[in-house]
């Protein structure tokens, strides 16, 4: 008696998503522009459209358990218009740190 097999199903690729070329810049020109502020984590800028983008500022806010367990929280936040070279345009972003 011969064993049936299911022919294997064919895997999903997923969707290489790519990222726009001014992310960076932008991330580190808002950066540039704001400081760092204490207890900086990280900063993520995310292409909205066209030369639009939105920036956020992650700041560690209380460490538990000895830093075993970080809570953060986005401290600050930006919709920027950028130019072709990634220079912020609007809003005009005041030193805060």
């Amino acid at each position: 008696m011969a064993i049936k097999t299911r022919p294997a199903p064919e895997q999903e690729q997923e969707p290489v998503t790519k990222r726009h070329p001014l992310t960076d810049v932008v991330a580190n020109n808002v950066l540039k522009a704001l400081g760092t502020p204490p207890r900086f984590l990280k900063i993520k800028s995310s292409h909205l459209f066209d030369n639009r983008f939105r920036v956020n500022v992650y700041q560690v806010v209380k460490q538990e358990f000895e830093g075993l367990i970080k809570k953060n929280c986005i401290c600050d936040s930006f919709y920027c218009i950028v130019d072709e070279k990634g220079e912020i345009q609007n809003p005009k972003i005041q030193k805060k740190y």
